[in-house]
């Protein structure tokens, strides 16, 4: 029996196809059964659902550029790539969940932030707050 397996483009060459066979990958295995298990229990908004994916996503970027600071561009490429991937987004428009802020557009070792688009809610929960990445940050 021969190995079955798929090629994966490389971060460094093809972010762009890098982050579609990850983002298929986890809609098809992951995404798409818990949302419709959330769904069956309660009534969350997809652009929320969709959100806190690509949210958490911008926080394992974060952990693993401080863990491989040498992998930082691929990862900050293959994490701006999923934050506008249409799988991940789903119906909503382009840039929707959120984006990859930084510092200096032109220098890839920059500083940078991923900003939501939409509120995770965690705010409404008694003793929550806003988030890293809050789209209500700054706001009155």
């Amino acid at each position: 029996a021969g190995s079955t397996g798929v090629a994966t483009p490389d971060v460094a060459d093809d972010p762009a196809g890098a982050a579609d066979l990850l983002a298929r990958e986890l809609a098809t295995t992951h995404l798409d059964p818990l949302y419709a298990a959330v769904a069956a229990r309660a009534v969350v908004s997809p652009r929320v659902l969709r959100g806190n994916v690509v949210s958490s996503i911008g926080g394992a970027a974060r952990v693993v550029e401080t863990v491989r600071r040498p992998d930082r561009r691929r990862c900050l490429a293959l994490l701006d790539a999923l934050a506008d991937h249409p799988v991940l987004r789903g119906p909503l428009p382009s840039g929707a969940t959120g984006r990859l802020l930084r510092l200096d557009d032109t220098d890839p070792d920059t500083e940078w932030a991923f900003r939501r688009r939409s509120c995770c809610l965690y705010v409404r929960a008694p003793g929550g707050g806003t988030c890293g990445d809050c789209v209500l940050a700054g706001r009155a």
